[in-house]
């Protein structure tokens, strides 16, 4: 069997990966530095399963090989939904910590970046104060930022605490919020969407967002007018930092000699 982790692990044969480090909110204290191929062999072996997994990739690149199969000029994979990753072709020869010397250095290599990770170090992105109340309130605080800043599974969260800022200050719903609202991940990335979406003239959708879903008493077309921009907000700035990701490593490959003609491809899951 082979296994596609969504996980930074540190690889040193096609089927051994140490985890690195877990994302998407999840916890595993006793996990990192644990040969994830062996942890899942010895389930399977109590299980009584004569599974032996033969190689682990990293999701970004089994998008990008998986395209590329059908698709052989296709040179960028990404992964974005919950989580996000982007997976690339780097020439052989700048890969420096490559020690096999029987790979000829005009090749190329599919290098993960791991960009979920990027601005942990250090303040790199432009983090406003409800981006660090999120993160110290997560389970992994510091860590991976630029997912937080961008993923389905943060921004939700990224909004209801902007609405509860605000509302904290009278400017939304008279100063009054609901248990709903209170309660943590309640406003889900998905009322984003049908926030950002509602073009009527009376903002129905954002309405029943609003009074329905999160259980807020009678809004104004005032309320869902400000709930509609910060939603707009939140999902402008995760379009813009993809986006920009996006280039800064199509112009590396270009700089690195890795050729993109107008029949490349970059593919997303």
């Amino acid at each position: 069997m082979a296994v596609s982790f969504g996980f930074a692990i540190k690889q040193t044969r096609l089927n051994t990966g140490r985890i690195l480090s877990l994302g998407y909110g999840l916890s595993y204290p006793n996990g990192v530095g644990v040969d994830i191929v062996e942890l899942m062999h010895e389930r399977m072996r109590r299980k009584g399963l004569p599974i032996k997994i033969v190689a682990i990739a990293n999701d970004s690149v089994c998008t990008l090989l998986a395209h590329a199969y059908q698709h052989p000029t296709t040179r960028i994979g990404i992964v974005h939904s919950l989580g996000t990753n982007c997976a690339y072709y780097e020439p052989v020869k700048n890969v420096t910590k490559l020690r096999d010397q029987s790979i000829t250095k005009d090749t190329d290599m599919i290098m993960n970046t791991e960009w979920c990770n990027f601005g942990s170090s250090k303040r790199t992105l432009p983090c406003t104060w409800f981006d660090r109340k999120l993160s110290r309130e997560s389970i992994n605080p510091q860590f991976h930022v630029f997912e937080k800043m961008t993923t389905g599974i943060f921004l939700g969260e990224l909004v209801r605490n902007i609405i509860i800022y605000l509302v904290d200050r009278d400017v939304l719903f008279g100063g009054e919020s609901s248990e709903v609202l209170n309660t943590v991940h309640s406003f889900d990335t998905s009322y984003m969407y049908v926030c950002e979406a509602d073009d009527s003239d009376s903002l129905e959708d954002t309405r029943i967002i609003l009074e329905d879903m999160l259980d807020l008493s009678k809004t104004t077309m005032g309320d869902r007018e400000v709930v509609k921009k910060v939603c707009e907000l939140v999902g402008m700035r995760a379009a813009q930092l993809v986006g920009a990701s996006i280039a800064a490593i199509v112009q590396h490959m270009v700089e690195r000699g890795i050729g993109m003609t107008d029949q490349g491809y970059a593919i997303c899951k």
